[in-house]
Formats: structure tokens, sequence, C-alpha cells
């Protein structure tokens, strides 16, 4: 799969065509901020990126649809992706049209016809890319993952920012969940892990949950049967402890013992157990305690009414002395018209002493009667008082009785519960035991499918381990670290070439995800190996041998690697030089490297025979020929991916 053109369809009709030959190297070069680097981004965007990560400007603001027409082995594919608007960060809706000899992108497109989710997984088809699932080993929580265009998109790009990075060999290598999924998948891309393997994987791992499942029920059934006879006696003895059977029943052999607890299993049934009433215990309880408290009522009114008739006792009997004292006013009535001795008056005048003394005992002899009158009613009172006090308290001894017997009761109930509970425990394992004791007439028949089971899978399992995946891994990073050490000694990077000219190996680490130069010091790591110029000989000589590998395997990788920016560690000065950043500007031992790197790259593209595809996209202009004949784009001069008339 190679990129024949990518094209913009702008928002006002018109079309833009950017055509590339396929089986070659092919440059886009220009000055800065003329879309040079949106071209891996578009490629991206349209391989079903999440974001949309194409730059703001012309190519967001003046286009509608980003497209890409390309070769696959089945005919020309073409797939289109609508500009999201609004702020979003991106659209499903996906223009798809492939395959065959006479696909062409359109003129126009009006609307979507499926979404990119479809799109990818057509495009995966047509790659190859095979039903394989990984699945992470025993004890990883991550879920299995089957590869998609997607991953194998990351041998594909490298951006301005990974084409030269210390730690990043693959596009987005730096987002660990992208990582992880490289390094899962890396083998299967490679063709160290046979497709077909899958199947033979799945049925071990189906026999082998077979084979567990057939141990774990021989084993229930040697631990439920346990001693045959034994354990059933022990469950007949807890049947008879907790009344299920008669005491004098006693089976005197298996068979008896399995027929009799056989029909325990089917004929017993729980007994009607009274449900417990804790609910109108409580009632009764608050009943019993509103009673005890009217109870107190009463006693406190009657009191009250005891300390009042004590009172009036007292009082009435001071009136009677004082009205014996004052009967002695009546020796004064013979006397009636004698002057007093005292005062002069006669006694008997209005307002005399005689006459007020008088007056003051037929009041008190009033009020006599009055209190005596009064004194049967207050204790008809207290009377009715000691009656109602005697009903509430019989009521309370009642309510009390009933509270007692509904305990007792409530106690049985739930005695009777818990019986009925150990009783359906027993019966539940004697009908376990019976059915098991039952199975094990099938005993034989279960062993043999166990040794069945067993004797498959040790089948698969030779099978698989003859099938030796890391063995093959291993010879393929070999082979691949091998053609990286070559590319790397050509372009005479730094720790490759070592002392008289030896050249030190370089080791593909799949693991981790970076290179290894094996010195004979020691080892030192990708990311340890100082400058630019390194990292990005490094990079590209990874990929340049993984793409050879992939073509030479037929491995379902896209066979096109576009490049960004990769001459700009050799121009610290990010100024632009008009006509063209030319080589020129460079050391004597700079331009050798960029003379060697693009030859590097050419020849790696020309031993491919026309199955492998460069896109470069750089500042750089270099005079050579081939690199001139490779030139498919020079935006200078106001030329840019986006027309200026749009």
């Amino acid at each position: 799969m190679q990129i024949l053109e990518v094209v913009l369809y702008g928002k006002n009709g018109k079309k833009r065509t950017l055509a590339f030959k396929p089986g070659a190297v092919n440059v886009i070069t220009g000055a800065s901020s003329t879309g040079k680097s949106q071209i891996v981004r578009i490629v991206d965007y349209c391989f079903g990126s999440d974001n949309c990560n194409i730059a703001r400007g012309p190519l967001r603001d003046k286009v509608e649809w980003y497209g890409l027409l390309l070769r696959t082995n089945q005919g020309k594919a073409f797939v289109g992706r609508r500009n999201p608007s609004g702020g979003a960060r991106s659209t499903n809706e996906t223009y798809f049209s492939g395959t065959g000899l006479r696909i062409a992108s359109p003129e126009t497109i009006e609307s979507g016809n499926t979404n990119i989710g479809a799109a990818m997984l057509q495009l995966r088809d047509i790659l190859g890319i095979e039903e394989y699932k990984f699945v992470p080993p025993e004890g990883q929580t991550r879920p299995p993952l089957e590869p998609t265009i997607r991953h194998a998109l990351a041998f594909c790009l490298q951006q301005q920012t990974e084409v030269a990075d210390d730690r990043e060999l693959f596009h987005s290598q730096g987002n660990f969940w992208v990582a992880q999924a490289y390094k899962d998948l890396f083998p299967y891309f490679l063709g160290a892990i046979d497709a077909g393997r899958l199947g033979k994987e799945q049925e071990a791992k189906a026999i082998r949950s077979k084979v567990r499942r057939l141990r774990k029920e021989a084993k229930e059934l040697q631990g439920i049967a346990g001693e045959g006879l034994g354990t059933g006696l022990r469950l007949f003895e807890e049947a008879r402890q907790y009344g299920v059977v008669a005491d004098n029943e006693r089976p005197s052999n298996l068979e008896d013992l399995r027929e009799r607890l056989d029909e325990i299993a089917g004929t017993w049934s729980p007994e009607d157990v009274p449900a417990a009433r804790g609910n109108r215990i409580v009632a009764l309880r608050e009943q019993a305690d509103a009673l005890t408290e009217e109870l107190g009522n009463l006693d406190n009114r009657r009191l009250a009414v005891m300390s009042y008739i004590g009172a009036f006792d007292g009082r009435a009997g001071a009136l009677h002395r004082q009205h014996l004292r004052l009967e002695s006013v009546n020796l004064f009535d013979s006397l009636e018209g004698t002057p007093c001795a005292i005062c002069g008056d006669k006694l008997d005048e209005d307002g005399s002493v005689v006459r007020l003394m008088r007056s003051a005992l037929n009041e008190l002899g009033e009020t006599l009667e009055r209190a005596v009158a009064a004194k049967p009613q207050l204790a008809d009172y207290l009377d009715k008082l000691d009656a109602e006090r005697a009903e509430l308290s019989n009521q309370r001894k009642e309510t009390e009785r009933t509270i007692k017997d509904l305990v007792r009761s409530d106690r049985e109930a739930r005695r009777m519960h818990d019986l009925s509970v150990q009783r359906s425990r027993v019966v539940g394992r004697i009908s376990l035991w019976v059915e098991t004791v039952s199975d094990l007439d099938d005993s034989a028949r279960l062993l043999t499918e166990l040794r069945e089971a067993e004797a498959a899978l040790e089948k698969v399992d030779e099978d698989l381990s003859a099938d030796d995946e890391q063995a093959r891994l291993e010879s393929v990073l070999r082979r691949v670290s091998n053609e990286i050490t070559r590319i790397a000694a050509a372009l005479k990077l730094e720790h490759v070439i070592g002392a008289d000219d030896q050249v030190n190996p370089v080791t593909l680490d799949i693991r981790n995800l970076t290179l290894i130069v094996d010195k004979p010091e020691g080892p030192v790591t990708f990311h340890e190996i100082g400058s630019g110029k390194n990292w990005l000989g490094f990079g590209i000589a990874t990929h340049l041998a993984l793409h050879r590998h992939f073509e030479a395997q037929e491995r379902p990788v896209p066979n096109f690697l576009i490049l960004d920016q990769p001459t700009q560690v050799f121009y610290p000065d990010e100024r632009d030089k008009e006509p063209a950043r030319s080589v020129d500007d460079l050391d004597d031992d700079d331009r050798e490297e960029v003379r060697r790197l693009f030859e590097v790259i050419f020849e790696a593209v020309s031993r491919s025979n026309g199955r492998m595809q460069v896109i470069i996209t750089d500042h750089a202009d270099l005079p050579e020929e081939r690199f001139q004949n490779a030139v498919v784009a020079r935006w200078r001069g106001g030329d840019a991916l986006v027309p200026n008339d749009w």
C-alpha cells in the first residue's frame, strides 16, 4: 500500500491534488509555513487518528475534506475524511471508494458514505492484516488486543518532532498505551507469530479449561462421597439428632442407607413454623407502659385529695372551737337596753359589741355547716379514684401476663424455626450425597473423559512447543538488527564504528522500543547516545531496515515512509534562506552527512524494486541530480499546499 495522491477539497468547491510516485523517493521542498509538515498529519488523520492534529490556519479554514488515493495489491482505493468543524477534535464522516484499477479521487465530495471505523476495517482487510488476537500473559489486566491499520502506521510516519527524537523511535510512542500496543503486536507485524497459531492456542485454552473442570468434578466427587458408608452414616446420625428420622432406625449397609437417605431427600419438607410475634409483644409492652403511667397519675391525684381532706379537717376543727367560744355571746341577751359600763352605749343599739359578736357567730355557724356538708363529697371522689386505680391495676397485670405468654411462645417459635433450618441443611447435604453417590456409578466414565482430555492437551501443547515462537522472533530480530547495523555503519553513526573500524552491532529491543549498541566496554542505549544527528540516523536506519523486512516477508504494513524535516538537525539556524536551504550553507562534515543520509534513503528504495515509497518534506533542496529528480513539489515564492487563490 502506497500513496498516489494527497487531495484537498476546498470550501470554495475547488480541488487540490498533490501526486506522488509509487516505489520511489518523493521530495517536497519549500519555505516555512507552506504546509510541508502537515502532509504527515493529513495522512495520519485520513488513516483514522482520533484527533485532527492538522495545524490551524489555511488548511483548517479553507479545506472541507482531506483525502488519500492509495495503491494496493487489489487496485486503487480512496479514503476522504471531513475537516471537523465547530471546534470539534475530529469527525467520523468519511468517504470511501475502492478497490479497483480505475478508482480515482473524486472531483468533489458532497457528503460521506461511511464512518472512519468502517473505512479503516476495509483498509485493514485490503492490507491483509489477519484475524489475530494478542492475549496478555496471566496476571496482567489489560484486555486482548487485535492489530489494526493504526498499529501498522507506527512504522510509516515520522513527524518533525519524532524524526530525530532520542526516546521515540515510532510514531506516537510517547503515549503509554500506544507504546504498550506496539510492544504487544511487534512480533505479529514482524511475522514471528503464525496467525494460524491463534487457533491452536484457543484450542489449547478450551481443552485446558475442560481438564480443570473434570479434575474439579473428580475431586468434588471424592471429597463429598468420602468414605461412602461412613459419610452416609454421619449424615444419618445428624438427621436423627435433629428429628428427621426416628431414633430406632439404623441401616445396615450402603444400599439400605442410600435408599433411606434418598427417600428422606425426596419426601421431607419443612414443617409449618408459627411465626414469631415480636411486633405484638412490642405493642403490649407499650400498652403496659401507658397503664403504668396512668396509674402513676391516679396516685398523684389521690395523694392530692388526701392532702386536701387533711387540711380540710384541720380548718373545720378550728371553726368549731371558735364557734364554741363565741356562743358565750348569748349571755348578753338579757342585758339588752342596759348601758355599757365602758362606752356608755346601750347594748341593743346598732354597732354595739354584742350585736357584732352575735353576727360573727351566725356567719361562723353557717360556714361550719357548709364544711360538714362538703366532706361526704370528697369521700365519694376518693372512692371513685380508688375504683379507677384498681381497674387500671388489673388491666396492667393482665397485659403483663399476656406479654409473658407471648415471650414463651416466641421463644418456642424461634426454637422451632432454628430446628427447621438445621433440618433443611441436613436434608440438603443428604440430597447432595445421594446425587454424588449415584454419580460415582459413572466415575469410570468421568476418569476416562479426564484421561482423554489430558492426552489431547499434551498433544496440542507439543504442537505449540514445536512451533517455537520465541526462537522465530529472535531470528527475525537478529536479521533486522543486522540490517540496522549495516545502515548505521553506512551512515557512520557514533558508537557503531569502533576502534580499527570495527563495527559494533546494533540490536532492536522491542520490549522497550529502543536500540542498543553493543560496544566492547558495555551496551549503550539509544537515549544515551548524544546529538540529534545520531538520533536521526539511528531512527532512519531502524525504519528502513524494518521496511526492508516487511517487504521481503510480505507483512501487512503500508509500504510508505514519511519523513518530516530530516535535515533540521544540520541547520541550527531556523531562518529560511531563499531560494532554498542549501548544503553549501553547511560545513564540510555536515554537508557530507546530509549527502550520505539521502544516499542511504535512495539506495534502500532502489533495492526494494518498487515495493517501497519514501516521502520527504524538508527545507533543504540539494543540487544532486537524483534529489532534483525526486522533487514533486517546490513551495517557495508564494506557492504552498493550499493555493493562494483559495
